[in-house]
């Protein structure tokens, strides 16, 4: 790996020593910082906007020694929100501020044309920005230095005006975030070999030298490595719109059509795959980081010798000596890079995760996406959203390639974890959220497109199966149904929200199941779904069948937690009071009975 470093040092400095990506990320802190360090330290600031960006900015700057008085949000339901008091808009000028500070990225207009009359002086951080040279295509908390929204902020400096000084800048900051894929694009654009610019016709030679090196060291690895690329909610359908991984799925791997997650979330999914548990029955886990003890995966991959590790957020819930700690926003780009080292250090075979999320779900998902619009983070599908993940899955795609092309007939896994949460699919057990998709593809793995149901839980068979094919077939890693559960929502602010979007049955926990004919679910109210599949599309439908809803209730389960004993689902009663408020006929608990406290409900919830 020395070797490599060694020569992609020369490369990068060929053009400059500086981090551009980091640097510019610094700024934005910074200027925003010097917004606040301008207020006066006995002033009262009101803060207007809470949710992620604000949560998120907070973390990051030093406000000991201001007067913040409140946080105003217009999806209250919180009584405080990162240490300061939560309070409606309508609060505002009651808390008598000095100064009204705008953190909202993409309700900003709506917020600046509220706020527009204000008798006290505004500050609005984006403005900040602005004034200082640096309009933002996304929220302020989303430009770490390794994410694509920075690199897309020196190639949209360039496409905007193009010369040698702004390409020389591009090129240096795709090279900090190792995006060959992009320099492979501009080079392209600009005519290739008889292009008009030297220095990108020698950063193009330059990077053709350097995978070439790469690849010759990953082929020398005479280790039976194992590399997972967790490609962050993509759905089976969204396969349309990566081509190339669809092909190698279908032309070179063993492809499970039929692959199927048990809850459509990040870390449940990872621990039902690593140690078997789902989120209802195995609630205690959540909290609980995954190492050797609780994985029967993790014992077998280090009894055969393999040394295992993740690279990706801290939502991978793993003991920090099996955790690469990415930034949040991480390219996929940075994040392989960080494999790659680790990988070619290691004498042991290696089993690695890679986590790649930010490329394939909006708000971020490419460099060249030209701006982050409101729809992007609420997750509406609409024209331009739709049009945004179709072309961040197509880069995603390429970026792909790349790493296939780097690894040859070396072994490994791509797969998705569930779908994606656009707004309009209304249950969490939908298909485009349950059906993933998993493909493998190496030297010694078969040519096969398996059409039985493939269940997460079941990912140690499949892993199993890759590592000693004599003692594990492949038919143990399928099976004839899927269950599928997941708790109440406990997010205050999500829950706000179902709330006033007047769906907080969203909210509820549930348990389901999945088989080639049927899928049906309950929810902890005990409304009943049921579908079958026509076609491969699952079809609503009435069970009219008592003995089939008898079997499939068994197979899923009835059994839910009961929240008023979990501080974690301190807020979610509020979902259950919105619905009795609607109908007083619904909304009692299936965990409430005369045993557990039913005659306490209203008190309790």
């Amino acid at each position: 790996m020395e070797e490599i470093l060694k020569y992609y040092q020369e490369l990068h400095d060929s053009l400059g020593s500086e981090n551009l990506c980091q640097e510019l990320a610094q700024k934005i802190v910074r200027i925003i910082q010097e917004a606040f360090d301008r207020i006066p330290d006995n002033a009262r600031i009101a803060i207007r906007g809470a949710g992620k960006h604000t949560e998120e900015l907070l973390k990051e700057l030093d406000l000991s020694g201001k007067n913040v008085t409140g946080v105003f949000d217009r999806d209250k339901i919180a009584h405080e929100f990162c240490g300061y008091p939560l309070l409606f808009p309508s609060e505002l000028y009651g808390s008598s501020p000095d100064y009204i500070v705008i953190s909202n990225y993409f309700y900003r207009k709506e917020i600046k044309d509220e706020l527009a009359a204000s008798p006290v002086p505004v500050i609005d951080l984006y403005g900040e920005l602005e004034r200082n040279g640096i309009r933002l295509r996304g929220p302020a908390y989303m430009y770490t230095s390794d994410s694509p929204l920075v690199l897309g902020y020196y190639y949209w400096r360039y496409m905007d005006s193009p010369g040698e000084g702004t390409l020389k800048d591009f090129l240096q900051a795709a090279l900090d975030q190792k995006n060959f894929v992009m320099i492979s694009k501009v080079y392209t654009e600009n005519g290739g070999a008889d292009g008009r610019y030297p220095v990108l016709i020698e950063v193009w030679d330059g990077v053709q030298k350097l995978l070439n090196l790469i690849r010759r060291k990953l082929q020398a690895r005479k280790q039976n490595d194992i590399i997972l690329f967790w490609t962050d909610a993509v759905a089976y359908s969204d396969l349309n719109n990566m081509p190339q991984a669809k092909r190698r799925a279908e032309t070179e791997g063993c492809f499970f059509k039929k692959t199927y997650t048990h809850t459509p979330y990040t870390n449940t999914t990872l621990q039902a795959m690593l140690c078997e548990t789902l989120p209802i029955d195995g609630y205690p886990m959540i909290d609980h980081m995954i190492d050797r003890v609780n994985s029967p995966l993790l014992q077998y991959l280090e009894d055969k010798g393999y040394v295992f590790h993740c690279f990706g957020a801290s939502e991978m819930k793993v003991a920090p000596d099996y955790l690469t700690e990415e930034q949040s926003f991480a390219s996929n780009t940075v994040i392989w890079w960080h494999g790659l080292q680790a990988l070619l250090r290691q004498e042991k075979p290696c089993f690695y995760i890679l986590q790649m999320l930010t490329e394939s779900r909006p708000p971020v998902v490419d460099p060249m996406q030209k701006y982050v619009n409101p729809d992007d983070v609420l997750y509406k599908r609409t024209e331009k959203t739709t049009a945004h993940q179709k072309a961040a899955l197509s880069y995603f795609d390429q970026c792909l390639c790349v790493y296939d092309w780097l690894l040859g007939d070396k072994t490994y896994i791509q797969l998705s974890d569930h779908g994606f949460h656009w707004i309009d699919v209304v249950e969490a057990w939908d298909e485009s959220l349950l059906h993933a998709y998993c493909f493998v593809k190496g030297r010694d793995i078969p040519v096969a497109t398996i059409s039985e149901l493939f269940p997460y839980q079941k990912f140690g068979y499949l892993v199993r199966w890759m590592i000693d094919p004599q003692k594990n077939s492949l038919e143990s890693v399928t099976d004839d149904s899927v269950r599928f559960q997941d708790t109440d929502y406990y997010n205050p602010m999500g829950i706000a929200t179902y709330i006033k979007k007047g769906t907080p049955e969203q909210g509820l926990a549930y348990r389901g199941i999945v088989t080639n004919q049927y899928k049906y679910a309950i929810n902890s109210i005990g409304d009943e779904f049921f579908f079958v599949y026509q076609d491969g599309e699952a079809v609503p439908t009435v069970l009219e069948d008592e003995q089939l809803r008898t079997e499939l209730r068994r197979q899923c389960g009835t059994y839910f937690l009961d929240i008023r004993n979990l501080e974690r689902f301190r807020y979610s009663g509020e979902l259950y009071k919105a619905i009795r408020e609607s109908d007083p006929n619904r909304g009692r608990p299936l965990w409430l009975t005369e045993e557990n406290g039913l005659k306490d409900e209203m008190h309790e919830l």
